[in-house]
């Protein structure tokens, strides 16, 4: 998708073309009020939320195989006609389809444990209870979330950014400035608290009450700083470097045992 976005520089007004994707979430069920029901649930997630989502639903195992859409989590039915959840979701790994998978079922014990070998991320009891689609999605992303769409506030315009090419943030008295790779700095209105409080924390962490980096681009760091690939260097305060500096080790053991 793309947006034109006006931003002012040096008392001069530029339009430019910014590009983004929405994270896609999937619906699958042959049940359709069931699937109109959790694509609202999941909107009204968005909306609180301020993440950018797009809902698609299929009816069948068949239909969700046949996309040619990627989706980062796939809300299934265990129990459909024709293929059921179980065989689909194992389909889908044969492809080294790498997506997370909420099974849907109103008999989560039958068969949790060949749903294991399929890596399922969360079983969710029929009739669907709004906690705990909130609770999967927030799980979701405070694990794996890196890779959607977050809205900022820029001049009076909507900007949205891909969480994943953030690589700090930085307080500006009530608002930040948020960096993107390759884009520079983006001035917003947002202020970093709020910004923080929708950022995936295994992979952003606080340095400083000034700063928020996101640990895909440390490249070094020392007692008082932190070097990233960019060039950028941001402050370690005395009372963040050991949270810091432990949160880096674990995402980093994290990456080099292949947990995403």
């Amino acid at each position: 998708m793309e947006d034109l976005v006006v931003f002012k520089e040096n008392s001069v007004y530029y339009v430019e073309r910014r590009t983004y994707e929405d994270m896609k979430i999937a619906i699958c069920d042959d049940d359709k009020n069931l699937r109109g029901e959790l694509k609202n649930l999941i909107y009204e997630y968005s909306s609180r939320k301020k993440y950018e989502f797009v809902v698609e639903q299929f009816e069948s195992g068949e239909q969700l195989l046949n996309s040619k859409c990627e989706f980062a989590i796939i809300f299934m039915d265990y129990k459909m006609g024709g293929i059921n959840g179980l065989e689909t979701a194992k389909r889908l790994r044969e492809q080294s389809i790498n997506c997370t998978i909420v099974f849907l079922t109103s008999f989560p014990t039958v068969f949790v444990y060949s749903a294991f070998k399929v890596d399922t991320f969360r079983f969710i009891k029929k009739p669907i209870p709004v906690e705990e689609i909130y609770e999967a999605l927030d799980d979701y992303f405070e694990r794996f979330g890196n890779n959607f769409s977050l809205k900022l506030s820029v001049d009076g315009y909507i900007m949205c950014v891909k969480v994943e090419d953030i690589t700090y943030v930085e307080s500006a008295g009530k608002s930040c400035s948020v960096y993107v790779a390759g884009k520079g700095k983006t001035p917003c209105s947002n202020s970093m608290m709020d910004v923080w409080a929708k950022l995936p924390k295994r992979y952003f962490v606080k340095t400083h009450q000034s700063f928020i980096v996101n640990l895909n681009y440390v490249e070094r760091f020392g007692k008082n700083s932190a070097v990233l690939y960019t060039g950028d260097i941001i402050e370690i305060s005395r009372r963040k470097f050991k949270s810091f500096k432990e949160a880096l080790i674990q995402f980093l053991d994290d990456e080099s045992r292949g947990i995403k």
